[in-house]
């Protein structure tokens, strides 16, 4: 049930960003064309540089701040720069969305981990609650032996005296000879390991 509720509001919140993300683009694309028509403006200057009078035009932010300075009381306090009202609720969106994200991971994380608690429980019973101090156990031993294998060097292994092959050895198991015993290759077949 979380997982759902989790995943409908993320799918909402992806949603509105998308929304936010395509109006972006729009005042971007307005952004750029205010500022290609200041710059044809700016030319028409014979100094290069704009006015004191025509200071709001110098770009897009400060046309939107003279915009609404220009306005009522009333509707000057309702109303802020378009482009900073939406970086701001995308800023909100964007940290809404990695909470969500991290709430998503972690309602994954804890019902698997639920899930298989329940399961040693019924396979383990009461003994269930002697698990932990067990696998600490396992842990330890098998450290314990990594050290050991760390330490560990080849024996230099061989026969004390040469062996003696009877005639019926030699004819029907050719290969088994003590020999191959000490080697571990593929020239010699072994049965049993």
């Amino acid at each position: 049930m979380r997982r759902f509720l989790a995943n409908t509001l993320f799918s909402k919140v992806r949603s509105a960003k998308m929304t936010l993300e395509n109006n972006i683009e729009a005042i971007q694309e307005l952004i750029h064309k205010h500022n290609v028509d200041a710059q044809d403006f700016k030319e028409c200057f014979v100094n290069k540089s704009i006015s004191g009078p025509f200071k709001h035009l110098a770009s897009y932010e400060d046309y939107e701040i003279a915009q609404t300075a220009a306005l009522p009381a009333a509707e000057n306090s309702s109303t802020l720069p378009k482009l900073q009202t939406i970086t701001q609720e995308v800023r909100k969106l964007k940290v809404e969305n990695a909470e969500l994200k991290s709430k998503i991971n972690h309602l994954g994380k804890n019902t698997g981990d639920i899930e298989e608690e329940k399961v040693w429980k019924s396979k383990l019973g009461s003994k269930y609650e002697e698990l932990p101090g067990m696998i600490d156990k396992v842990k330890e031993n098998l450290h314990r032996i990594q050290e050991q294998a760390k330490l560990a060097q080849p024996l230099k292994i061989k026969l004390q005296h040469p062996y003696q092959y009877s005639k019926w050895d030699k004819i029907h198991e050719p290969n088994n000879v003590v020999n191959n015993v000490l080697v571990d290759d593929v020239t010699n077949y072994k049965g049993v390991n």
